[in-house]
């Protein structure tokens, strides 16, 4: 005898949709700063507000100049940097001083940040190559 199947109502893929876990994490031990810390993907509204924010416009289609370049990693950074229990570790306040900081500790989280937020592999290449070399 066949068994019924039972049908999934659009109200219990929505429950099930809005109710799902989605956010990633990544922890990453940063030895020049003696430190761990957790690094989050982004809510899409968080990216959208990065990528626009700094210029690109939400497609990405504009090439940056260094200073825009630099309050994306920055901000990109303040958004996505937690503790072990999802609190942001920077305020925009921090911005200045987080700027001095070693550029290749900065762009290793930049990294993690990106892939984790949907930006990484060919959605990283993409705003690459909107990039200026430094």
């Amino acid at each position: 005898m066949a068994e019924k199947k039972v049908k999934i109502t659009a109200q219990d893929i929505r429950t099930k949709i809005l109710a799902a876990r989605d956010e990633k994490a990544e922890e990453v031990v940063i030895k020049e700063w003696g430190v761990t810390v957790w690094i989050h993907s982004m809510k899409y509204s968080e990216r959208t507000k990065l990528l626009t924010g700094s210029g690109m416009g939400a497609t990405g289609n504009r090439n940056l100049g260094a200073d825009e370049i630099n309050d994306f990693i920055m901000n990109l950074i303040q958004i996505t940097v937690r503790d072990e229990e999802g609190n942001n570790i920077f305020t925009k306040d921090d911005l200045k001083e987080l700027d001095k900081k070693n550029s290749e500790v900065i762009d290793r989280i930049a990294t993690v940040a990106t892939n984790l937020s949907g930006l990484g592999a060919g959605g990283r290449a993409k705003v690459k190559d909107r990039f200026p070399k430094r």
